[in-house]
């Protein structure tokens, strides 16, 4: 069995990691899911320790890595429908809802 790595884009069954999946979410998400085989049972808002925890498949630390909660993927323009409370309603520089 192969797995990927650093130069290899394809995954073990041979699919380009790139393009998988129909989600218009990151690539990241996708990778993330593929590495916990299932979504999580954590939601948005939920403390979380990581990705695999979370229905998104991001966790992620916020208030100087003092919280860690399950967040999704959002755009500036979208943002206040994006994420929802109990976050702030706007997107980090990355692209993650922020608490």
């Amino acid at each position: 069995m192969a797995a990927a790595g650093c130069g290899d884009d394809t995954s073990a069954s041979g699919n380009d990691m790139a393009t998988m999946g129909t989600s218009t979410d990151m690539i990241v998400r996708d990778f993330s899911m593929l590495m916990c085989g299932d979504l999580g049972t954590a939601h948005f808002g939920d403390p979380c320790t990581t990705d695999c925890d979370c229905d998104t498949s991001m966790c992620r630390q916020f208030q100087m890595g003092a919280v860690h909660v399950c967040t999704r993927p959002c755009t500036t323009a979208t943002a206040g429908t994006d994420c929802p409370a109990p976050s702030t309603g706007m997107c980090t520089p990355n692209l993650y809802c922020k608490f």
